[in-house]
């Protein structure tokens, strides 16, 4: 298993490469290549040229729902027993990490509740009025507006590789942030994988 940069779901790919150790087997169970300066920058780039802050937050915010609803959707069935997507992301956070398996899928229930919890809080409107004395100022009005602020960068450790990073991306993409996500070097596979 190989972990490259991504930008745009484009593999970005440098000759510097690691090899990832497993933890429990000392065996060899993948690599990952380093992101240069060029590949930083690039990934910076690309949402700066896309950015908006006129963009509709609203539509957004609607469809960062349905795309979280439907992710929930790949590591669930129906009667809320593990997909074999979960199994596939238990297995990785306990080979690459070294978790028992009861952490590692207690760390996907709790994510998947976590974002759950994020989406059904996402903002319907995008500003909301805040009430202000009117005796004192009676012909004015004053509003929250909520805006994105373009570029959230993620870095996150290595002993909850996957309820962790996806706390912040959520957050991040719910409120119309574009992410840099950079895992730790001790859990590159399932940085890739997220």
């Amino acid at each position: 298993m190989k972990a490259n940069s991504i930008i745009d779901g484009v593999e970005q790919t440098t000759s510097q490469i690691e090899k990832i150790i497993s933890p429990l087997t000392k065996d060899s169970i993948g690599e990952f290549t380093y992101a240069n300066e060029n590949i930083i920058e690039a990934a910076f780039n690309t949402r700066n040229k896309n950015y908006s802050k006129s963009a509709s937050y609203l539509y957004e915010g609607a469809k960062i729902k349905e795309i979280f609803n439907n992710w929930i959707n790949l590591f669930l069935n129906q009667d809320g027993s593990f997909t074999v997507y979960s199994r596939i992301l238990v297995k990785l956070i306990h080979n690459e990490i070294g978790k028992p398996i009861t952490e590692c899928e207690i760390e996907l229930l709790d994510t998947i509740d976590q974002v759950s919890w994020l989406i059904s809080n996402i903002p319907i409107k995008t500003y909301k009025e805040i009430a202000i004395n009117s005796s004192l100022w009676p012909s004015k009005k004053s509003k929250l507006i909520y805006q994105p602020h373009g570029i959230v960068l993620c870095i996150k450790p290595w002993n909850y590789p996957f309820q962790l990073p996806m706390w912040s991306i959520t957050s991040a993409l719910i409120t119309g942030n574009a992410v840099v996500f950079k895992p730790s070097e001790h859990s590159t596979l399932v940085g890739q994988f997220i």
